[in-house]
């Protein structure tokens, strides 16, 4: 039910134990808040109270499975620079760019095509790179 690698569910698992300092299968706000700290994941004081009673709901502690179950929820949210660069190779359709009409008809919404393609380099020559000036569009070399 998760794409986490097994390697990635123990660190979790060691997380949590180590900071069940009173082994009672649950962790208080500050024993959560560090255990996500020694991860990398740190938030202010007022998110992380917020993430706390999110994730322990009524019981006022987070048990294991709720921690873990937080702990993939946020995981699989990140995306690998592998998986970024496989997005773009699956949009550029073999091209080593994209233009505004590959970010368009990959359904990414129009307002964030509209941001990308106001940050992309426009290059001279269309999609071969040798035309003339003022014939390209804007493209995102990678």
């Amino acid at each position: 039910m998760t794409n986490l690698t097994p390697i990635q569910l123990e660190e979790f698992e060691s997380v949590f134990r180590h900071f069940d300092r009173d082994l009672s299968n649950s962790l208080q706000e500050l024993e959560f808040s560090a255990a996500l700290a020694s991860l990398g994941l740190v938030y202010d004081e007022r998110e992380m109270h917020e993430r706390f009673a999110e994730v322990a709901g009524r019981g006022g502690s987070v048990s294991f499975e709720q921690f873990i179950r937080f702990m993939v929820d946020v995981t699989e949210d990140q995306n690998t620079a592998e998986q970024v660069f496989e997005s773009f190779r699956e949009i550029a359709d073999g091209k080593a760019w994209v233009t505004e009409m590959d970010l368009t008809h990959s359904l990414i919404p129009e307002e964030i095509v509209r941001d990308l393609v106001g940050s992309m380099p426009v290059l001279g020559g269309g999609e071969g790179g040798g035309g003339g000036e003022g014939e390209g569009e804007g493209r995102l070399d990678y």
